[in-house]
């Protein structure tokens, strides 16, 4: 729940620096000291996006362990090593490809010959393109401004999705937490409504109940994280100063110890 919690707050937070962006690096500057160089603001990204990444990761693996029926330690062991594999070829598998897609764009675009420079086949920079390289040419250089153009529309729109998707996660943890502590007011309400929403849209279309169903659940989820989050803002704000006195203590060279 606790990392269910830094989820909504980190979805809250995106969508505040969206609302108010003056407010939100007000409130970013004094929760992190402003980088004074571009390596220390790159690294300042980095970690952040290490940091959210892994709670993520890690909340997926609760929630797979909390779904694997008992049975012998070696094959839960088994499902979350194969979940922890699929995780990392396809989610960082796909971040690597959508960083570099740029990068890709501008070469494909650049290129005066495709076919050499994807097989190896010659040096690219060196004689004139050959009869395939100029027929392939005429669709990648397209392919690759099209890259260059629409990744950063792209990544917004991803910025986007991310944002509701790390409120409709964690804000679904918090939900099924509170239900699992016996506080089962929020969960019931929402199933209520999305019951009744579901019951409303039963006749129009067969099928369509179970997906308004999940869609009411989900959007409630979210919008459930996003207040927490958004509550989570001005705690944070007020427990920034007693977290960076802990770690500066903690960071501090201790004197060795004396008989």
């Amino acid at each position: 729940m606790i990392g269910g919690a830094y989820l909504c707050y980190e979805g809250a937070e995106k969508l505040y620096a969206a609302i108010a962006p003056h407010g939100a690096h007000a409130h970013e500057e004094h929760i992190t000291p402003a980088a004074v160089t571009p390596e220390e603001l790159e690294a300042q990204k980095v970690a952040g996006a290490i940091r959210t990444d892994f709670i993520l990761s890690a909340e997926i693996m609760a929630i797979t362990l909390a779904a694997i029926p008992p049975g012998s330690v070696f094959m839960q062991a088994a499902v979350l090593a194969a979940v922890a594999l699929g995780i990392t070829i396809i989610v960082y598998g796909a971040v690597a490809l959508i960083v570099k897609a740029d990068d890709v764009g501008l070469a494909l675009a650049a290129s005066e010959r495709p076919v050499a420079s994807i097989f190896g086949l010659r040096d690219p920079d060196v004689g004139v393109p050959s009869g395939p390289d100029k027929a392939l040419a005429h669709f990648t250089k397209p392919l690759g401004r099209g890259l260059v153009i629409g990744m950063p529309y792209f990544l917004s729109l991803l910025s986007a999705v991310g944002i509701i998707a790390m409120a409709w996660v964690g804000g679904g943890i918090l939900l099924h937490g509170l239900h699992e502590f016996g506080v089962h007011a929020p969960g019931d309400i929402i199933t209520g409504v999305a019951a009744a929403a579901a019951v409303m849209t039963q006749g129009l279309m067969q099928g369509l109940a179970g997906i308004v169903d999940w869609t009411v659940n989900a959007v409630a989820a979210a919008l459930f994280g996003l207040g927490v989050g958004a509550l989570l803002i001005p705690l944070v704000h007020l427990a920034a100063p007693l977290t960076r006195v802990v770690s500066g203590w903690l960071r501090a060279p201790k004197a060795p110890l004396t008989p």
